[in-house]
């Protein structure tokens, strides 16, 4: 299990140690100095932890909204993350101290670090299962050099618990699925064990749920596809039964947070700012004066051009800033926008060319299925503007392609040095 010892001489350790590392030299800094963020602040210090959303997650225990709306006709966020928070809330009120002081921070993002630490051995291990042990070292020293780690680390968001269901999914879907598509049993343990994370997931937020209908649809498939009725029936019926509970579950939360998804979706589609320096009300108003006299066709087309271009940009976090002039500092903008470009955007780069070049290695792999059901997670960012941690929350799937891309190119380059070298040997 992802939780027994490690040899010392294993790389998760190092690399466990190396995130720890550089984790507390930024904790130390925001002890004194909490980093700047579009919406707050970040770091052990912070007068208001920017935790995403966080009025909206604390709203039916933080704020009085009797005064104005019924809660019942209001937006509701899916149950869990609010409950964590609630719980940060209680613990720290038990030991005497307020929300948004030193131990709420610390309680938080003790908690996003605990994540990250979980992610990052569920992904090796789950990597080397899948994959090899050269692949898995890889994925997870990606995984500790991104920025996004540490970010979302110091922010106690939502994010990091996300990264935890996707990794706990990789984790348990291939082991669960594996056994009865080689005419094996699957193990009752690891079958509730999937079903938990897919629970936890689907609960944490609406797009948790919509990733988890297609984790379980595609797995459903897949059983059918490959063993038949027949086989579902006898050996894989309690794993069956676990993927139509999640699909049930699941469903029952989008239906639960629909007037949140509506709300956000609206918001998605009238979002302010700029795209490329062009205003975005300006570039809606023109595509509709071009349908409504050149042709729907034409305006279809442009439409669509927009919204890759955003999407692709923006889940390279290659964006332009939101309200810009309202921020007193310019640290932000600026750490996004080298976060993107000299990490997100070539990623997502590597990820394309590795599901190209590598499409053999996984396409009869389970990772794959993780990787579709995070693609159409993210896909509705395609109706409004994109942003990169609705990526993030999904990417770690991802990892084990671009280390494999990796060390392919690796091999080759080793190779082609070897003979290089050998042919220059053979020179007089």
């Amino acid at each position: 299990m992802f939780l027994s010892p490690l040899p010392t001489s294993n790389p998760l350790r190092s690399t466990c140690f190396f995130y720890l590392f550089i984790l507390s030299i930024l904790l130390v800094i925001t002890s004194y100095y909490p980093f700047p963020t579009d919406a707050g602040f970040i770091g052990l210090t912070s007068p208001d932890l920017d935790i995403g959303d966080k009025p909206f997650y604390l709203l039916p225990t933080e704020q009085d909204v009797t005064a104005t709306v019924s809660t019942s006709l209001a937006p509701r966020p899916s149950p869990l993350y609010p409950f964590i928070l609630s719980a940060i809330t209680y613990l720290s009120r038990f030991f005497g101290f307020p929300a948004n002081s030193l131990a709420w921070n610390t309680l938080a993002i003790a908690a996003s670090a605990i994540c990250m630490l979980l992610s990052m051995r569920l992904l090796y291990f789950s990597t080397l299962s899948c994959i090899n042990k050269d692949v898995a070292s890889r994925a997870i020293l990606l995984f500790a050099i991104s920025p996004y780690t540490y970010f979302y680390t110091l922010s106690g968001g939502i994010t990091s618990y996300m990264i935890l269901g996707t990794s706990l999914i990789m984790y348990f879907l291939p082991k669960s699925i594996e056994p009865f598509l080689n005419a094996a049993t699957p193990s009752v343990s690891l079958i509730l064990a999937l079903a938990a994370s897919g629970t936890y997931i689907s609960l944490l937020r609406p797009t948790g749920a919509i990733f988890i209908i297609v984790i379980a649809s595609v797995s459903l498939f897949v059983m059918l596809y490959n063993r038949g009725l027949s086989a579902v029936k006898s050996s894989g019926g309690i794993l069956a039964a676990s993927f139509l509970f999640l699909i049930s579950i699941s469903s029952l939360q989008l239906l639960h947070s629909h007037m949140y998804v509506h709300v956000n979706l609206h918001a998605f589609t009238v979002e302010m700012g700029t795209f490329m320096g062009y205003p975005r009300d300006a570039l809606r108003d023109r595509i509709s004066d071009i349908s409504n006299t050149i042709g729907i066709l034409y305006a279809s087309i442009l439409l669509f051009t927009w919204k890759i271009m955003d999407f692709i940009l923006g889940m390279s976090d290659l964006r332009d800033t939101f309200l810009a002039d309202k921020h007193l500092s310019i640290i932000p903008f600026l750490f996004r926008g080298c976060s993107g470009l000299f990490f997100l955007a070539p990623f997502n780069l590597l990820v394309i060319m590795s599901l190209v070049v590598c499409r053999k290695s996984f396409f009869a792999n389970p990772l794959s299925i993780i990787m579709i059901a995070s693609a159409v997670s993210v896909s509705p960012s395609l109706l409004g503007v994109a942003m990169s941690r609705y990526w993030i929350m999904f990417y770690i799937s991802f990892f084990p392609a671009v280390s494999l891309l990796i060390n392919r190119g690796n091999a080759i380059f080793l190779s082609s040095s070897t003979m290089i070298y050998e042919d220059n040997a053979k020179l007089p």
